[in-house]
């Protein structure tokens, strides 16, 4: 009698896509016979079920829902490394389970997978997505820009490796000025979170606003390198400081500035009751004393912002449009927020190279009630 393992999720699996461990046993024709499966989270069991096999001998378990339960987005720090920490360790125990009255036979231990908080649309359509076997910058915009009122976030998959880092300033006409390391960080899916005060501390002695952009440089332990390019905006544009965080939907944290338009507005919806004020008269005679006999006893208000933009290229519309409209997790300026109900059109146009993105956002609900 054996239980064996014959196919296994990928590591650093995304915790919103299928997650399928297929097993097989030998002895499936025993009466009574059935699998049993233990999921063990950290170690820890937190789920088991019984199984019966799906096609012939083989039992196939799908433990993405429940993987999803136990890991978070990540979280959000304001140092300059981070170890994101929002990945979690899955592996099952698979029995063999048969007899009169059934009883536990043979059992297996499936190996130690990682998983993380992400869904990607494009899955079963792109192996890019799905099972990273080495380094990979978890965004789908192939550049970033940093204002100097605000901040960027860039989060690392290092696949269980030690990454070496390198800051590589450049001038408007590409010509190299500093170069800085870091050898200290650890963890295996890093969050990095940059502000123009930051990088000016890491770019040390100089002047930093020669920088015009910064080629951020990972390179792993077992050789594998990976590059991503942060643009600088030294103007100072601070009275457009209407700053979007979302979870895209490869897991990664990203930031966008809408610096064109910011518009408010308040709907207020009031909760109204009629009386007449009065009193009884000795001769039970009625005398009203107010005759409007209207009031509000609850006033509702919703705000609203409409963010706007600017002139974007058409990957960036396309990746808002994709992945912040569909975010379970958005935050406006460091406060977490909701989109309103929204219809976008994704945009692929001949001669049109710019484009404008607006979002609605819901801020707030306001509640005032007298009785």
């Amino acid at each position: 009698m054996a239980v064996t393992i014959i196919q296994e999720p990928q590591n650093y699996s995304q915790s919103g896509q299928p997650m399928v461990f297929t097993f097989s046993s030998d002895q499936t024709g025993q009466a009574n016979f059935s699998y049993i499966v233990e999921v063990y989270i950290n170690s820890n069991l937190v789920y088991t079920a019984k199984l019966f096999p799906t096609t012939g001998i083989y039992g196939f378990f799908d433990c993405s829902e429940i993987a999803e339960r136990y890991v978070n987005a990540p979280p959000i720090a304001t140092t300059l490394v981070d170890d994101a920490e929002n990945y979690n360790t899955i592996y099952l125990i698979v029995r063999e389970n048969y007899g009169t009255p059934p009883t536990n036979q043979a059992n297996a231990t499936t190996s130690t997978k990682d998983f993380y908080k992400a869904k990607s649309k494009y899955t079963f359509t792109s192996s890019e997505y799905y099972g990273l076997s080495s380094a990979k910058f978890l965004t789908s915009f192939t550049t970033k820009k940093l204002y100097n009122f605000g901040s960027q976030r860039l989060s690392l998959i290092a696949n269980d490796e030690i990454p070496n880092l390198s800051f590589y300033f450049y001038n408007a006409a590409g010509t190299q000025i500093k170069v800085e390391n870091d050898t200290s960080v650890l963890g295996n899916i890093l969050n990095f979170y940059f502000t123009y005060s930051n990088l000016q501390t890491i770019f040390g002695v100089g002047t930093f606003t020669d920088v015009a952009y910064i080629d951020f440089f990972a390179e792993m332990v077992a050789g594998d390198t990976v590059l991503y390019r942060i643009y600088i905006d030294h103007s100072d544009c601070a009275t457009f400081e209407n700053e979007i965080t979302f979870l895209n939907f490869l897991g990664g944290l990203d930031v966008y500035h809408f610096t064109r338009m910011k518009r408010y507005t308040r709907t207020t919806k009031p909760n109204q009751f009629k009386t007449n004020e009065g009193v009884l008269n000795n001769d039970g005679s009625f005398t009203t004393l107010d005759t409007s006999g209207q009031y509000n006893y609850q006033i509702t208000q919703d705000e609203t912002i409409t963010l706007q933009t600017g002139w974007i290229s058409e990957s960036d519309f396309n990746v808002l449009n994709d992945q912040l409209l569909t975010s379970p997790f958005v935050l406006f300026n460091g406060k977490r927020v909701a989109i309103t109900d929204t219809t976008a059109e994704e945009k692929y146009r001949k001669f049109d190279t710019l484009f404008n993105f607006t979002i609605t956002i819901k801020q707030k609900t306001f509640t005032s009630t007298v009785l």
